[in-house]
């Protein structure tokens, strides 16, 4: 048979009991009657000291199971507030990832294929403004370059908060880029982060790069749904371009 902690301790407590009331119960007859060694005072001390040590042995192991379940529920108070945080950042993090995708949704829903370049900065700004407000970065550039020559078809830079009437100046090259595109090289390490897609639409590839001004290390998911994003404005550049030169 399986005895917990609890059990256990609630055990030994109950046999103490039992041996120090048995004790006590004992203690006048062997003091009336004495031994043949000892005198009544003698054996009076003798079981009054036992008595003694047997209470502080079961008020020690009393403390010690006690300062036990505290202990046990301080860890597991500390446990449940960090799950708790846990808990919070998660849904933090999906409600924050639910509005950016309800965002994307409804202006792609809204959306049509651009007729214009005026539409089509209009379509980048969006999405980058989404990029700004998920990274909590000043600004955020989007630039698509031509995997097979390596030049630039198209750039925008999107300002937001503090950034906005500064100059933004994105100090990477369209080689560095296609470099990583190859190498598939997603880390965010550096001055900047660059997000891109692995999907292969034809030889352009859309690169999305912020400050990486608090050195954050993006979760698979937020990786994930800024790759989404550059993947779209992709898209729209390839339905803008195949219009334009349909109706040229």
């Amino acid at each position: 048979m399986h005895f917990t902690h609890l059990q256990k301790a609630k055990l030994v407590l109950f046999l103490n009991f039992i041996v120090l009331f048995c004790i006590i119960i004992m203690t006048p007859f062997f003091i009336k009657n004495g031994t043949v060694l000892l005198s009544e005072e003698t054996v009076e001390g003798v079981f009054l000291t036992i008595e003694l040590f047997a209470l502080i042995v079961v008020f020690r192991h009393y403390d010690s199971q006690m300062k036990k379940q505290e202990d046990e529920a301080v860890t597991l108070n500390t446990k449940l507030e960090r799950k708790e945080k846990e808990l919070l950042n998660a849904l933090e993090y999906l409600g924050k990832v639910n509005v950016q995708v309800s965002m994307i949704k409804s202006i792609f829903e809204k959306m049509k294929v651009p007729s214009t370049k005026s539409q089509l900065v209009e379509v980048y700004s969006e999405l980058l403004r989404i990029v700004c407000g998920m990274t909590d970065e000043p600004y955020a550039a989007l630039r698509i370059v031509n995997l097979q020559n390596g030049r630039m078809l198209s750039e925008h830079i999107e300002r937001m908060g503090v950034a906005n009437g500064h100059d933004v100046k994105v100090s990477i090259g369209n080689k560095e880029l296609i470099e990583k595109f190859i190498k598939r090289d997603k880390s965010s390490t550096g001055e900047f982060a660059t997000f891109f897609s692995n999907v292969e639409n034809f030889y352009v590839k859309a690169f999305i790069t912020i400050p990486n001004t608090k050195e954050k290390k993006f979760q698979q998911e937020e990786r994930a749904f800024l790759e989404a994003v550059a993947n779209q404005c992709e898209i729209v550049f390839l339905l803008f371009n195949s219009r334009y030169y349909k109706n040229k």
